[in-house]
């Protein structure tokens, strides 16, 4: 098994000091059959120095070098490098545990899955705090396992990064570029899609790097909120007529209810008002099929009625009680 070559495929973009410790736990895996694609996203501060010293040091690594077009166009430049047989993805502020590819590769093996999941490990510090406590596993089906995904459940995260997959789910398979947020989501959701069986354990090999100026401690714009109403409704139309159309139907409304939060959130703008006249349009539509969904929550059919009840006391609401209100 430990010759089985995997990929691991690294966006970089101006990842400061977080890259040398990223780079340092790929090259301490125990799983040593592996190769590591630096896909350099036109790095400004040193990241892309950083890239070529790493393989100067060891040609495991490989450094695809581009001008900057976003995190899926360097994933996809990756994966159009890679030669493993199997691939996963890891970002360049972020952690691998060390037996993380040999875990998640047994797993995949054992279970006949095209793809494997673990438990991810947010941390602030130097490293991630140790391990703690059993783990347990478990084989899904690709329905099971898109609807966990939507509600970021049963180690299905939205992000790629906590998740080793077949190449041959890849076949004519491009990353989405109608996107360039929550474009992980998307990946993901159509990824899953392909597979017979996915594999899952909590145990958490991935560590997920939390920093106080990263894009998800702000709040977005109207490009980036459009962005996830986008992915949201191309989830919905690709589980058209299938046991996963309702669940889809209940996760646009609550992606609506969000991008309804997020605006209300900050100062009225100019910019946000069309995007906020639309959504609110769309949240009065859905509203009864909405309320009769078992998969919303309670809460959230509260908030749908509170916005379009009560809409001064829900923006009241909804800056003092959520992160980043004002």
């Amino acid at each position: 098994m430990n010759e089985t070559l995997i990929s691991v495929v690294v966006p970089v973009y101006n990842a400061g000091p977080w890259l040398a410790p990223c780079l340092a736990s790929v090259a301490a895996q125990t799983h040593t059959a592996w190769e590591c694609i630096l896909s350099d996203d036109g790095s400004t501060d040193g990241s892309a120095a950083a890239c070529d010293a790493a393989a100067a040091a060891d040609p495991r690594f490989r450094v695809l070098h581009r001008p900057n077009a976003g995190p899926n166009a360097a994933r996809q430049a990756g994966l159009e490098a890679a030669r493993g047989e199997y691939l996963c993805f890891l970002d360049a502020d972020d952690l691998l545990r060390p037996d993380f590819l040999a875990r998640l590769l047994a797993l995949a093996r054992v279970s006949g899955a095209q793809a494997a999941a673990c438990g991810v490990q947010r941390f602030s510090g130097s490293c991630p705090p140790p391990l703690t406590g059993d783990c347990s596993r478990e084989v899904l089906t690709a329905d099971e396992a898109r609807l966990a995904l939507l509600w970021g459940r049963r180690q299905m995260a939205w992000g790629l990064w906590n998740k080793l997959f077949h190449k041959s789910l890849f076949d004519g398979f491009a990353f989405p570029a109608e996107v360039r947020h929550n474009e992980d989501l998307l990946a993901n959701w159509r990824l899953l899609a392909r597979c017979e069986r996915v594999a899952a354990t909590d145990w958490p090999g991935y560590g997920y790097r939390q920093l106080a100026d990263s894009a998800s401690h702000r709040l977005p714009g109207a490009a980036a909120l459009a962005d996830h109403l986008t992915v949201a409704d191309t989830i919905l139309s690709e589980a058209a007529s299938t046991p996963l159309q309702a669940p889809a139907r209940a996760f646009r409304y609550e992606k609506l209810l969000f991008v309804d939060s997020m605006i209300l959130r900050q100062p009225v703008s100019a910019q946000l008002a069309p995007l906020h006249k639309a959504v609110r349009a769309r949240l009065r539509q859905g509203f009864w099929q909405a309320m009769g969904s078992p998969y919303l929550a309670l809460w959230l059919k509260a908030s749908a009625l509170l916005t379009l009840t009560a809409r001064p006391l829900y923006r009241a609401l909804c800056r003092r009680f959520l992160p980043g209100g004002r």
